[in-house]
């Protein structure tokens, strides 16, 4: 008779393999079918600004920007939960946009939370979509709603 246990770890065996020998082949696919960018691609990253709920959104936006002016990245993105899409927060958004020729949203699930729906908040911050691809330098990035 044929132990369900034995069976149970028999297909975890081969699961791990399976990954496992995925992993070690994989790389040398997909390098090979990469192209090679010119140049090291620097983007900067903020993410969670919460300006609605933390008291100090422009500040940490504004040492985030600072820093930037000093790291001079090809691109900047901020990766969600950044501010309700109002008048009032107008100035953290722009700060954002203006800080740099090549600034990308993506949505965060707080964006959401004064009544706008996703498809709102792309428009009115002046997105391509709720899903988008930008090259930045040769490098492709794919941009994705998560929510």
């Amino acid at each position: 008779m044929i132990n369900k246990r034995d069976v149970s770890l028999r297909r975890d065996f081969l699961g791990a393999a399976g990954v496992v020998t995925t992993s070690i082949l994989l790389p040398d696919q997909v390098l090979g079918s990469l192209k090679k960018l010119n140049k090291p691609v620097k983007i900067g990253v903020i993410t969670d600004l919460h300006q609605d709920i933390m008291h100090d959104g422009p500040s940490r936006l504004k040492t985030f920007i600072d820093a930037m002016k000093v790291e001079k990245p090809d691109a900047l993105m901020q990766l969600g939960d950044f501010a309700y899409p109002s008048k009032q927060n107008d100035i953290v958004t722009k700060a954002f946009e203006e800080a740099h020729p090549r600034a990308f949203h993506v949505l965060g699930n707080h964006e959401i939370d004064a009544g706008h729906s996703f498809d709102e908040v792309a428009k009115l911050w002046g997105m391509k979509g709720r899903y988008y691809t930008e090259n930045i330098n040769g490098l492709d990035l794919i941009v994705l709603d998560g929510n």
